[in-house]
């Protein structure tokens, strides 16, 4: 599961290493912790009024203390004290951002987890910015807020964060031009917090999609290509096209200026590679590639943006344009069904 970071830090005062959570955040913070039964007792029920949450937050505290007195009993002890300080860590990060340091550290809570956690930021973390009249570069959309989130998800124990290199950011204008520098000063702020990057490269449009509050396009240079030649997107049996990312029948096609698809992602990975090289291994510890809508392996069936699909519709094939169409007649031949090879099936229903 990938957890969103964005304003998420509401609800808490920090002083150094210590934060304190007040209002609704304290209360519910409180409600989790009782039901995961790392506060005063457990709470079966979820609509807890406020007067049980003052509660058990008395016995929370009796509970933290008990917890550092016993501490030194034993291994045992010690492996509840550490599953207790991931669920308070949970906990938090579920109803609050803010690091729950102060009762960690008056439970001896602070062993660390052997769990690393990733948060993924926003989706328009970088954006596109206009420098000059028609002239668009990537930058960081709130790098003081940024660096502040980043330090208080440190605070909070998170190993790091995930970002989306977004191929319409960075190869926005022509191809073969990358512009990473936003990037470079997203590693640089990361390493300066102490903390990692999962980079993903992701070679799909942003918006429209379920959970999408932003519009990020394929590059510029791409949607000209798909103007022309608009079977290099996913199409359904009605001819509606998807702009959202490559159909994976162009795939070994050079449609792009002479490139194919699979050219244009190497080249774009091999460019972020050497770009950030001296922050691979320490700083950048992951690079994962996206294959298709939203970056997952599938096709996109189920497109929200434009109202063709609303749950719980089946959805429909998106195996209409040329490439797929070619592909399927070929395969129809070979098992001895050419009849097979004019389009998918009839009675499949739509969105």
């Amino acid at each position: 599961m990938r957890v969103r970071a964005g304003t998420c830090f509401g609800g808490a005062s920090t002083s150094g290493r210590r934060t304190t959570l007040h209002g609704r955040g304290r209360n519910r913070l409180l409600r989790c912790q009782a039901s995961f039964g790392v506060g005063g007792g457990r709470c079966n029920n979820s609509k807890a009024s406020s007067s049980s949450s003052s509660s058990s937050a008395s016995s929370s505290s009796a509970s933290a203390s008990a917890a550092s007195a016993s501490a030194a009993s034993g291994r045992g002890s010690r492996n509840e004290n550490m599953v207790r300080a991931s669920v308070l860590r949970t906990c938090e990060s579920l109803f609050s951002g803010a690091a729950v340091v102060e009762v960690a550290e008056e439970a001896g809570l602070q062993e660390e987890s052997n769990v690393p956690v990733y948060v993924m930021l926003p989706l328009d973390t970088v954006w596109r910015q206009e420098e000059q009249e028609g002239v668009y570069n990537p930058v960081l959309k709130t790098p003081k807020k940024l660096n502040d989130a980043l330090r208080k998800l440190r605070e909070a124990g998170v190993t790091g964060v995930m970002v989306d290199v977004w191929w319409g950011m960075v190869e926005a204008d022509t191809p073969g031009r990358y512009n990473f520098d936003a990037y470079l000063e997203l590693l640089k702020m990361a390493a300066l917090n102490g903390l990692k990057v999962q980079a993903v490269m992701s070679f799909h449009a942003a918006g429209g999609n379920v959970g999408d509050n932003v519009n990020i396009p394929l590059p510029d240079w791409v949607l000209q290509v798909g103007q022309d030649q608009p079977d290099i997107f996913f199409t359904d049996a009605s001819g509606h096209v998807n702009p959202e990312c490559l159909s994976l029948g162009c795939d070994g096609e050079p449609v792009l200026r002479g490139r194919t698809p699979v050219q244009a992602y190497r080249d774009f990975v091999e460019a972020f590679l050497t770009t950030t090289e001296g922050y691979l291994g320490w700083v950048v510890s992951e690079v994962t590639v996206g294959l298709g809508p939203a970056g997952e392996m599938r096709y996109p069936s189920y497109p929200e943006g434009d109202g063709r699909w609303r749950f719980p519709g089946i959805g429909e094939f998106q195996c209409y344009d040329a490439y797929m169409l070619a592909d399927l007649k070929e395969k129809a031949k070979e098992v001895g069904h050419p009849e097979w090879g004019h389009g998918g099936p009839h009675d499949s229903g739509n969105y």
